[in-house]
């Protein structure tokens, strides 16, 4: 669609005086506490109350940036065009908002149509801003004839008070660009739009794979997790999925789809951690001894470890069930870092003591039946990858918006 001219950004009341290095601060760690609560999505060692601590940092820094007004503006520019990542994305998209400088806008909008992976932090930036602050910017993006600058707007459009959602994604589903569709159909399972079915059965021959995987994971939030059967035809293609396609593929599939994928992928090394994570996403009790027995052949065994907390809500930590990291370990970071080294045989003996607390339960998370009550405990306390779970499964059952209000919080949204 043409893009119209960009809409008069709303202008803050006051430019403030500014001290240099404490603004400085303010730009470098909103963009840190940004990047670390993002990477915190799917940690097994971040929980609810360390997001929380994260969200109140961001948003001090944030109030930072909002008081200096356009003194921020150059600033974040400049470590955008420095760095070109998602979190500095983030911050230049905040400060730009209230500012009226066309030139800047035009500048950061180029940047982030020439590296289509910085969206991500523009999108969540708009979200910070609140609906009143941002809405002339998402508007301007959401009209843009570039497809990056439209789906950076789709999930701020999508919570904002005074957006027809019907709107929203029939132009989103009629996009040329696969961004900005597979992020409307993304919106429609996780606002549970029961009236888009029909559309999502169409996007599952759409020709782009990351539209097909986004149709499917939506049909199966509205209920219909038969469809996930051809997400994973090939044993390749489980290792490359992102955490929050494996969770609802793991965790909606009807069990005959599951056990066929387990059964293609259990002996390709190359899928060993995603199916560990499927496994502990899965929540089945009955497929603890097979996560028993990698950990006795493995010789970390940390991600496993967990696995079997996740389903279980063993700690190792409390009950003493670690062992000392190993010397050669060093300071070299790895996938699992921050999980404790599990001591097998003391793992192995907490298990048959405690299997009568989850057998009989078809399935379980924390050692807690996947019901209304748990998931709703589990979503508010939870350790990351529990929270995700509890927002799958209650967004399968009706509670629309759980998985975007996860990701972006309502702290500042409300502004």
């Amino acid at each position: 669609m043409n893009a119209p001219s960009p809409a008069p950004l709303p202008t803050e009341r006051f430019v403030r005086p500014a001290v240099l290095p404490v603004l400085t601060q303010h730009l470098e760690e909103a963009a840190f506490y940004w990047l670390r609560r993002d990477a915190a999505q799917w940690s097994p060692v971040m929980n609810a109350e360390h997001v929380a601590r994260f969200d109140q940092l961001l948003d001090a820094h944030l109030e930072g940036i909002r008081v200096a007004g356009a003194r921020a503006l150059p600033l974040a520019q400049a470590a955008l065009a420095r760095w070109l990542t998602p979190d500095e994305a983030f911050v230049a998209t905040y400060a730009v908002v209230g500012v009226p400088d066309a030139a800047a806008l035009a500048e950061i909008e180029t940047l982030l149509i020439a590296n289509a992976e910085l969206a991500r932090g523009a999108a969540a930036a708009l979200l910070w801003r609140g609906p009143i602050a941002s809405a002339a910017l998402m508007d301007h993006w959401w009209q843009h004839s570039e497809p990056a600058l439209r789906r950076a707007a789709i999930p701020a459009a999508m919570r904002h008070p005074a957006v027809q959602r019907d709107t929203l994604l029939q132009y989103g589903l009629q996009d040329a660009s696969a961004l900005a569709r597979s992020r409307a159909l993304r919106c429609i399972g996780e606002w549970g739009v029961q009236s888009y079915r029909a559309q999502l059965q169409a996007a599952l021959a759409d020709e782009e794979l990351i539209c097909r995987a986004e149709a499917a994971c939506s049909l199966a939030l509205l209920g219909h997790g038969e469809v996930l059967a051809d997400l994973l035809a090939e044993p390749a293609n489980l290792a490359a999925l992102p955490m929050r396609v494996l969770a609802i593929y793991s965790l909606l599939s009807p069990e005959p789809i599951f056990a066929a994928m387990l059964q293609r992928c259990m002996d390709e090394p190359s899928c060993r951690r995603a199916l560990i994570w499927s496994l502990a996403l899965r929540g089945d009790p009955g497929r603890l001894a097979l996560l028993s027995d990698w950990l006795v052949a493995d010789g970390d065994g940390r991600l496993l470890a967990y696995a079997i907390s996740h389903l279980t809500g063993m700690d190792l930590d409390l009950d003493n069930l670690w062992r000392p990291a190993p010397e050669e370990e060093g300071d070299v970071a790895t996938a699992d870092e921050g999980l404790l080294y599990p001591d097998v045989a003391a793992v192995q003996a907490w298990l048959a003591r405690n299997q009568s607390r989850w057998i009989g339960l078809p399935r379980c998370i924390a050692g807690l039946p996947m019901d209304l009550s748990s998931m709703e405990h589990l979503l508010q306390h939870g350790w990351q990858p529990q929270r995700q779970v509890a927002a799958i499964w209650l967004t399968a059952k009706g509670q629309n918006g759980l998985l975007a209000r996860l990701a972006k919080p309502e702290l500042s949204y409300a502004r």
